[in-house]
């Protein structure tokens, strides 16, 4: 089954270091497969108002 992650850091220019140093490394007993996501990051995941927890509570609230 696979698993998947995801990073974001502030300097953009690091990303091809990263995926050059992470792929194809062993991380318990699994090889990894890292890859650039070429989409934008949508502003509502970079600018939150609520932090995820707070927000999904809300969003229950808000659904009764």
């Amino acid at each position: 089954m696979p698993s998947y992650a995801f990073l974001r850091f502030a300097n953009s220019e690091i990303h091809p270091i990263i995926v050059q140093r992470l792929n194809g490394l062993n991380h318990r007993g699994r090889y990894l497969n890292v890859k650039i996501n070429l989409l934008p990051t949508p502003a509502h995941r970079l600018y939150p108002e609520h932090t995820p927890r707070i927000q999904t509570l809300i969003n229950e609230l808000e659904s009764k």
